[in-house]
């Protein structure tokens, strides 16, 4: 993975993995206090 971005907003954290051929590979969001709210993963990626 190239790049990991992270946003960080009053009520929640995101950061998301990117990498070069297929683009965003992986994104995680917590919510206000650190648990892990949600999150998407390729899982499959064929050029």
């Amino acid at each position: 993975m190239l790049f990991v971005q992270n946003c960080q907003l009053p009520t929640k954290k995101t950061s998301s993995w990117y990498a070069k051929g297929p683009g965003m590979v992986k994104t995680e969001t917590y919510d206000a206090r650190g648990k892990l709210s949600s999150y998407t993963l390729l899982t499959d990626y064929s050029k």
